[in-house]
């Protein structure tokens, strides 16, 4: 299923109206595979973790 749904999306990506629709707002649609976009989560969770740490920001509650 992952795969399938993974396969459209990128098909949708590629259209020349959702490319011109993305980059009018300053998009660049980077379409790749679940093992690609859960790396890049991975960066982006260490990524915004570290930035999180070093201005030692808290929850509220």
């Amino acid at each position: 299923m992952v795969q399938r749904i993974n396969a459209e999306v990128t098909r949708a990506m590629s259209a020349p109206a959702v490319v011109e629709a993305f980059q009018k707002g300053g998009i660049a649609p980077q379409p790749g595979t679940p093992a690609q976009f859960a790396e890049f989560i991975r960066t982006e969770i260490a990524r915004y973790a570290d930035v999180i740490r070093r201005a030692n920001i808290t929850a509220e509650s």
